[in-house]
């Protein structure tokens, strides 16, 4: 049988999507939960190269093979027509692609076997297991399944968990190899195979056996035939498994076409699919969660929950109708546990509900949100606290510094009635003037219109108002001493098991239906337009990255202070006496100990800090490449220069840090003069055309095959080239390189930067060159920076045998100066660009139509990686980890291979080595994408075989200039 699932579908747009992906990357959901933006209808056409629409178009029977044997996965309805899940998931993925997408449906085990035979495409869905694999190349992830415990309706005790079925008999499909596997890990069970879902339930109807193992095909097949007889008690936690779509191996071209397609799919479009097909199989919630009889009871006497209402975004909303994320969570309680709801709006003050639920309970049962304090666990049922945001101080921007509600004595402060946070402030904070208001919205609109100096509040609730009514001269001004506001949900005091059954439920609730509550009102909380939505990521990535930085420069100074410490501890014993040798070896073993720790340290926070960066600059490069509107290029531009200041910063940092630890070790290459200062000029350029000034560039014949660390020599001229460019206001900046001194095997150069800007006071110029230390350390200072770019350049230029220093007038300019020694060499010609020349253009005249791989586990870096490779032509396949690299070298000849390094299964170092013991992939170029900076990471990748290394973040040109460099031309053939 042969089912058609594809339609055709509008193009979505590119900047749409990587904000998108953006957002999927979900590394700062602790801080705010950004929505995807501009989202596209299901039947939206993603964008493909022009060789992967050759190669759709070159198969168009895409035909996979599937059984109707593992419902709701696929089943045959009345007219004998696949339904389910799986074919609906093609039919979403077909119309992404936009081909003809068919799928076969045969028993399994021919299904299996035409598969193997590649008489098919592959099999729709399986388990991503070992026994695949020789068979088969993955998908991505679709997604994850389960296996429950199914018992008669009438068993006294049904069993609730795997270890109650020991000693006892168990029906199982034959065909679910999930099953199979289970049991075999759990021997006491007596298992019994049966062909079809129709013997296990009548073996389990008949006595013959206790239980049945399953998937949701067996509740789904007692709703069919509305048996009441048997029920769904358990769910096997253990048993999960992702599941993955299996092609046929001589296709690697069709599993990156379904990753394209199955990434371009919205976790809205993936959770209401998943939902549609099992989130309906609810087992019986007493048997699943584990209920007292008491709570039994309550449920039984079919008890309607009146639950109290109001306007308290985004938590709560009466209007269109009732909703929020208190009332999600708790609709989705109440559908589990199946007691009845009445939502009931109020027309009165939260004061009053209070008084209401405590004793009268003439309108209500459950109010939502209420701050736990010993009065109320006295008086109200309370659940656990399920909703948590610190409190924190608003106030008009522009207002007079507040440093917390100490700082708010004498001044008028807008609070809700009745609020737990008004007896607090009261009772600490007596000097201050109370303006009692109903909502948070009246007490923001308060401090808006002057009527109160601040508000105490919710941060979730008052950003969202704040946003939401557009007061956009309120800001959030300082925290408070009272840590979080966490609610509980609030019973009346006579229904104690009401609010067990709450919590009950809450503990119950899937990661994916948690997840779901929290995107839903993410998406409203913040509705700002594409490029806000990115500026405001970059701030919080900004922000966190300060906050690491800080936490680094301090943690690297508490080493440092301990090691000099321990040092001259050491030291001052061996003078007292010579019996003190010991302390001063034990000091030198703690010095080396904090050593280590530190370089440990630095290791991992330039790993974490580098990967996020590196998604900031490949966004921003992709999105300058689709239509912009000059407002939107401008806010991209100011987002690049951010990160790249933050890049410095972070760079700056390590480099002080390795240079310190002896870690840094330089590179001795090819470098031609000509090209170091075409670099400087070409990143300085757009600084000079905004301040006006002049930048000229000289330099003295120098021999023309000189070796040396070209990009240390490029960070030291460039360091001193920016400050000459921020010091300046009118004039000119001037870089001069010139012979110093000139042996047979080597020659010492001069570089030279003179600026006319503001110049450097005598008494500041002894310091300059120490690290943290600036001509203007004051709290006024006009200029920014870390203070370590001098110091850098001159530990860099003493490592290449040279030496660096200033002169300076105050009001006339200054003149920084480093040499550096460096050794002549022998011709060496390496392939790059011309000076001037499109890096982008020449590989894409060179290398067009070749194929390569990407490996990276962030999926973010594998989209951005692969959408710059495809743009100049390159056919690009993707990997998530280095086990599956390894599978698709095997049967694939990459002209380059792309390899991340920390990755799971198999890291980038081991699958270097796997790929090169392959014939195919002896000479490929493999080249390490890694965001570790050290120079024993890049000494790693070297020696596992890879040629080249990419230290995360780079610009795309870097990409290019790499790849240029080892993808040989195609050697021309003749004509005839």
């Amino acid at each position: 049988m042969l089912m058609d699932v594809t339609t055709p579908m509008k193009r979505l747009g590119l900047a749409s999507r990587l904000v998108f992906l953006i957002f999927m990357s979900g590394l700062f959901a602790g801080f705010l939960l950004i929505p995807a933006t501009g989202g596209a209808a299901d039947s939206a056409r993603i964008a493909l190269s022009s060789a992967e629409r050759a190669w759709l178009t070159a198969h168009p029977d895409l035909t996979f093979c599937y059984t109707d044997a593992f419902p709701p996965g696929l089943y045959l309805d009345k007219n004998r027509q696949p339904v389910g899940y799986v074919p609906d998931l093609f039919r979403l993925l077909g119309e992404r692609l936009g081909t003809s997408v068919r799928i076969r449906v045969l028993p399994w085990h021919q299904a299996v076997a035409e598969a193997k035979a590649r008489r098919c495409a592959g099999l729709a869905m399986v388990r991503k297991l070992d026994v695949w694999r020789e068979d088969f190349l993955f998908s991505d992830k679709v997604g994850s399944n389960y296996l429950f415990i199914y018992a008669r309706s009438d068993q006294a005790a049904p069993a609730h968990q795997l270890s109650a079925l020991h000693g006892k008999r168990v029906a199982y499909l034959k065909g679910e190899a999930m099953s199979q596997d289970l049991l075999a890990k759990h021997s006491q069970i007596s298992g019994r195979p049966h062909d079809q879902v129709e013997g296990a339930i009548a073996a389990l109807m008949s006595g013959q056996v206790e239980a049945i193992i399953g998937s949701m095909g067996v509740e789904l097949e007692r709703r069919k035939s509305s048996n009441l007889g048997y029920k769904l008690t358990a769910q096997i936690i253990e048993s999960k498994a992702d599941t993955v779509i299996a092609v046929r191996k001589d296709w690697p071209e069709l599993v990156a076409l379904l990753n394209k397609a199955l990434g371009d799919l919205s976790e809205a479009q993936q959770l209401a699919l998943s939902r549609r097909w099992y989130g309906d199989f609810t087992m019986d919630a007493t048997a699943r969660i584990g209920l007292t009889d008491a709570e039994k009871s309550w449920l039984a006497q079919g008890q309607t929950v009146r639950v109290r209402i109001s306007d308290w975004p985004p938590y709560m909303f009466t209007k269109p109708m009732p909703s929020g994320i208190a009332i999600d969570y708790l609709d989705l309680i109440a559908r589990h546990l199946g007691f009845r709801v009445e939502y009931v709006s109020d027309t009165s003050s939260w004061t009053a509900a209070v008084e209401d639920v405590r004793g009268k309970r003439q309108h209500y049962d459950l109010l939502l949100t209420m701050s736990r304090t010993p009065r109320r666990e006295q008086e109200f049922a309370l659940t656990g606290d399920y909703l948590t945001s610190p409190w924190v101080v608003f106030a008009r921007k522009g207002s007079p510094f507040i440093s917390g509600p100490e700082g708010l004595a004498g001044k008028t402060v807008a609070v809700e009635k009745g609020y737990a946070i008004a007896e607090r402030l009261q009772s600490d904070f007596p000097a201050i003037r109370m303006l009692e208001v109903n909502r948070s919205a009246d007490a923001l609109q308060a401090v808006a219109t002057g009527q109160a100096d601040a508000y105490v509040g919710n941060l979730t609730v008052g950003s969202y108002l704040v946003r939401e009514q557009q007061l956009d001269n309120l800001m959030v001004v300082a925290p408070t001493p009272f840590g979080n506001h966490s609610n509980a949900m609030a019973v009346r005091s006579d229904w104690p098991e009401l609010a067990a059954l709450i919590d009950k439920g809450f503990a119950a609730l899937s990661a994916e239906e948690r997840n779901a509550i929290a995107r839903k009102w993410g998406s409203v909380e913040f509705e700002p337009p594409v490029n806000y939505t990115l500026v405001l990521w970059v701030v919080m990535i900004g922000g966190l990255i300060l906050l690491v930085v800080l936490y680094w420069n301090w943690t690297l100074r508490i080493e440092r202070t301990r090691t000099q410490r321990y040092l001259e501890e050491s030291i001052h014993a061996k003078r007292v006496a010579e019996a003190a040798s010991g302390a001063a070896e034990t000091a030198r073993n703690a010095a080396v100990v904090a050593n280590r720790a530190k370089s440990t340290f630095l290791a991992n926070m330039s790993h974490e800090i580098r990967t996020p960066m590196n998604g900031i600059l490949g966004m921003v490069h992709l999105l300058r490449r689709d239509g912009l509107t000059p407002k939107q290029r401008e806010r991209l531009d100011k987002i690049a220069m951010s990160t790249q200041h933050l890049l410095s910063v972070i760079n700056n940092i390590l480099d002080i840090s390795k240079i310190e630890a002896g870690k840094l070790d330089l590179e001795e290459a090819p470098l031609t003069v000509d090209h170091l200062l075409s670099n400087v000029s070409s990143i300085l350029a757009e600084r000079v055309r905004a301040k006006n000034i002049q930048l000229t560039i000289s330099s003295d014949p120098l021999p023309p095959h000189l070796l040396g660390d070209p990009t240390r020599l490029q960070q030291a001229l460039l360091n001193y080239a920016s400050n000459a460019v921020k010091f300046t206001d009118t004039g000119s900046v001037k870089l001069h390189i010139s012979k110093q001194e000139e042996t047979a095997d080597a020659v010492t150069v001069r570089f030279e930067v003179r600026d006319t800007g503001i110049g450097i006071a005598p008494d500041a110029l002894p310091r300059l060159f120490s690290a943290f230390e600036q001509a203007d350390n004051s709290m006024t200072r006009k200029y920014g920076g870390t203070g370590l770019g001098l110091a850098i350049t001159r530990r860099l230029a003493e490592l290449m045998g040279g030496a660096a220093g200033v002169e300076s007038t105050p009001g006339r300019g200054s003149t920084f100066w480093f040499t550096a020694r460096l050794r002549k060499g022998a011709g060496v010609t390496i392939a790059q660009a011309a000076p001037g020349e499109d890096v982008e253009a020449l590989l894409q005249q060179r290398l067009a139509g070749r194929r390569t791989l990407v490996v990276d586990d962030e999926f973010l870096n594998r989209e951005i990686a692969r959408t710059l490779l495809e743009d100049i032509g390159l056919l690009v396949d993707t990997a998530e980890d280095g086990e599956n690299a390894v599978v698709m070298a095997r049967q694939t000849a990459y002209a380059a291979i792309l390899m991340d390094i920390q990755m799971p299964n198999a890291n980038g170092l081991e699958a270097t080595q796997q790929i090169r013991d392959l014939p195919a992939h002896r000479q490929t170029p493999i080249i390490a994408m890694t965001a570790n900076a050290f120079a024993e990471d890049k000494t790693r990748c070297l020696a596992a075989g890879m040629n080249d290394v990419l230290v995360k973040p780079f610009e795309p040109v870097m990409l290019f200039e790499t790849l240029l460099k080892w993808l040989p031309q195609p050697s021309l053939q003749p004509t005839i």
